[in-house]
């Protein structure tokens, strides 16, 4: 069976959110992170192919121009990327593909989980929304803009759009 990834997208952020919105423990949260961070991972590389900046390219712009301990630009760029997808990594994944870090010493995660859930949901919302025609159309935005997507959002603390 063929699944579009761009359709299994916009259920995805809509799972997302609700784990987002009526999560009660970490489990939810990190769940909503998984989904939202995949949906990431399908619309970023995308976007990038198309010269299209995304929410995380924006925002890491910002805080590399902001921050002034660093002098390249783009080493900020890449550290802030690093660590905006560091939650999203390290719930998938125990040590590090270069063996320097052991999977038995890569068990515990220092993340408010929340915050991490909703910085990564307005990321994905924001990428999906991005997309040009004919990935993201009218009728994909009015498949997922539904009152309870609506309600789900209103949650939010990060602007979307």
């Amino acid at each position: 069976m063929k699944i579009n990834k761009i359709s299994l997208c916009e259920d995805m952020l809509l799972a997302s959110a609700r784990f987002y919105k009526n999560g009660t423990c970490d489990v939810d949260f990190a769940t909503s992170i998984l989904l939202s961070g995949a949906v990431n991972e399908i619309t970023e590389p995308l976007l990038k192919e198309f010269s299209i900046k995304t929410r995380r390219g924006h925002f890491s712009e910002l805080a590399a121009k902001l921050s002034k301990s660093e002098k390249s630009i783009e080493r900020k760029q890449k550290i802030h990327f690093a660590l905006t997808k560091s939650v999203y990594n390290e719930i998938k994944h125990a040590g590090d593909h270069n063996g320097k870090v052991k999977p038995s010493e890569d068990l515990e995660i220092f993340a408010n989980l929340k915050d991490e859930a909703e910085w990564s949901l307005s990321f994905a919302l924001n990428n999906f929304l991005a997309l040009p025609a004919p990935y993201v159309t009218q009728q994909k935005i009015n498949h997922i803009y539904t009152d309870e997507f609506l309600d789900l959002f209103q949650t939010l603390r990060y602007e979307i759009g």
